[in-house]
């Protein structure tokens, strides 16, 4: 589900960023674009550490990842923070926008469960013998 989750989000920012840069400029869409892939990258990383810790644990692999992720991915967010260069509302909704795809995802599984729900009773279903309609 992480993967799709993710796949559905960089869609969602490549479908979004043409827009933004139709309606709120250019460093707007920068900004989103940025916090989207960031926030995009970060998931992904925490969901193989957590995939990793319950599995073989393979530690020269999880060692380089540590050493990458928080240094380079945090140092990364927060020189973008500080540095404006692009909007703050930008990566606000950016940063966002995995979640709401995951929500959304979430939601739209909820509700194709409870449309598509099977039936617990065979006479739901008209499925009891001698139900049949006579002709």
């Amino acid at each position: 589900m992480v993967s799709r989750t993710i796949r559905a989000a960089l869609i969602a920012t490549t479908v979004l960023c043409p827009f933004l840069i139709v309606h709120m400029g250019s460093l707007w869409a920068l900004g989103f674009a940025l916090a989207s892939l960031w926030s995009t990258a970060n998931v992904w990383m925490i969901s193989f550490v957590v995939r990793e810790f319950l599995g073989p644990r393979r530690w020269k692999v999880l060692a380089p990842l540590f050493a990458i992720k928080f240094p380079l991915l945090y140092g990364l967010g927060i020189w973008g923070l500080y540095a404006r260069a692009v909007p703050i509302g930008s990566v606000l909704v950016g940063f966002h926008i995995i979640f709401i795809v995951l929500v959304l995802k979430i939601l739209s599984h909820r509700i194709l469960e409870i449309q598509n729900r099977p039936s617990t009773s065979p006479e739901g279903d008209k499925a009891m013998p001698g139900n049949e309609e006579r002709i």
